[in-house]
Parts: structure tokens; sequence; C-alpha cells
């Protein structure tokens, strides 16, 4: 199975998927294990929890996943994505270092670059957070 993960422009230390793939209904599955040795990730926790923002990059990551592949398999330059919009998020619980959260990324609707996704992630099976947000996705150089 190919990693998605690799069809998104982030770089370590905040490159954080560890495996993204394709599902059979299109959506995008992704796995992320919170490590305690990144100085980025270090930085934002709080007493060891994962804040909601991190929660929602890790999130935006996995949907960057499904524009990379596009773009992958038209030999175009791998997109940046732009967050503009949340329509609905809610945390369900603290989400600590050595954590694995499964992601699901559906898209909804696409209008040209606008992509709006269903955002679901979960910890042992239990969510820990849901959505709707909103993307754009940029070629670079193409806006500020």
């Amino acid at each position: 199975m190919e990693n998605l993960a690799q069809f998104i422009p982030h770089k370590p230390p905040m490159h954080w998927l560890d495996q993204a793939w394709l599902e059979e209904d299109g959506s995008i599955g992704a796995r992320w294990t919170i490590p305690d040795d990144n100085l980025v990730i270090n930085t934002l926790l709080q007493a060891k929890v994962l804040p909601p923002g991190a929660v929602l990059e890790v999130l935006a990551q996995a949907a960057a996943c499904k524009a990379g592949l596009s773009a992958s398999q038209s030999r175009a330059p791998i997109p940046a994505g732009r967050l503009v919009a949340i329509e609905d998020l809610s945390f369900a619980g603290p989400i600590r270092v050595g954590d694995t959260l499964e992601l699901r990324i559906s898209v909804i609707r696409q209008w040209q670059n606008l992509l709006k996704c269903r955002l679901l992630a979960t910890v042992r099976g239990e969510v820990a957070a849901m959505g709707v947000a909103t993307f754009a996705v940029v070629v670079q150089g193409q806006f500020p």
C-alpha cells in the first residue's frame, strides 16, 4: 500500500502523519502516533496533552493527502493547503503523548480549488474530534 503522506508539502518537524491511504470509498484514512521527541509537539503540549489546534493540524495534513495524490497522478506540483472555514468542530477528550490517532477524511463537496471535508479522529475506537472544514488547495505562487 502506497503511503499517501508523502504527497503533502510538509517537512519535518511539521510533517506529522505516520501513514495515509486511500479507502475504497475514496476517503482518506491516516494514522499518527503522538511522539514525545518532536520539538514542535513538545512546545505545543500542555501537561502531555495535545491542544485542539494541533489535532486540527494533523486532520488538515490528512486532508492534504487527497489533493497531493491528485497532483501526483497528473504530474503537477504538490499543492499547499489553507484552512478557510470551520463549520463545526468538537473535541471529546484529552489526546496524550503516545496515543495513536486514527483519522478519516471524506470530501463532502469540491468546487474548483475548495474542498469541504468531514473530519474524524479516533483514539482506541473512541471519537476524539469530529467536524466539517473547508480547505483551499493552493499551487505555490498562486495566492499569497
